[in-house]
């Protein structure tokens, strides 16, 4: 994928959309060193991923790197150190992996997991602000590392409003369990949404702030 051409994906059966992202991750510096560094393409669903896995060929550069990086003894265990971070340019927050997390001042192995499992759950970040968001992340921490932080690929993953089960919903940070159960009790007894602002025809859902936060995130596919 680091040296594959347009016509390449394309005749891999990609979507024309992923296949755009892939090329701009690539052409903004991004390298993959690993398989799993694919799924940094959220345009890039598990389907397709399962089925290109296999045939996914990367230089031997990654696991020279790898091997290179110092370890440590802790606990009983050797584990590879995770250098800080010598800031050559913005971290991308849509592409950043755990490792990339931990060169961060203030970010550990525990916060940095807890930002890639915020960003998961969301569906991407849309702004360098909702890093902020995090659970457990300090402000001061935040506040540190936001010069360090930029978002050049801002695209998301999106709920169908109308194919969405109460887990799919109750699993996004913006939507409450109580808002899941609303939205399928509403569904089912309604038929399929016609637009996102659907929403706002269920009684308790007056918050049009929250509504336009969540809509980025929604779709009616």
């Amino acid at each position: 994928p680091n040296t594959a051409s347009e016509a390449d994906l394309l005749r891999l059966g990609l979507p024309k959309w992923t296949v755009k992202s892939i090329l701009n991750y690539c052409a903004k510096g991004g390298i993959f060193r690993k398989k799993e560094d694919l799924k940094k393409i959220y345009t890039l669903d598990e389907e397709d991923y399962t089925r290109l896995e296999p045939y996914i060929m990367l230089s031997q550069t990654a696991a020279v790197e790898e091997a290179q990086r110092p370890v440590t003894y802790s606990g009983g265990n050797l584990t590879t150190a995770v250098p800080k971070l010598s800031v050559k340019g913005p971290l991308d927050i849509n592409r950043a992996s755990l490792e990339d997390w931990q060169r961060l001042p203030g970010i550990g192995e525990k916060r940095a997991r807890q930002l890639v499992n915020f960003r998961e759950s969301l569906g991407g970040f849309l702004s360098v602000e909702q890093v902020a968001e995090t659970n457990g992340l300090p402000d001061s921490v935040f506040q540190k590392i936001k010069p360090m932080l930029t978002l050049n690929f801002p695209e998301v993953r999106k709920l169908n409003l109308n194919a969405a089960s109460f887990d799919d919903l109750d699993k996004h940070p913006y939507i409450s369990a109580k808002q899941a159960r609303l939205i399928v009790a509403y569904r089912d007894q309604h038929g399929a949404f016609a637009s996102v602002d659907d929403l706002l025809k269920i009684a308790t859902f007056s918050d049009k702030k929250w509504l336009e936060k969540v809509r980025p995130y929604l779709d009616i596919r």
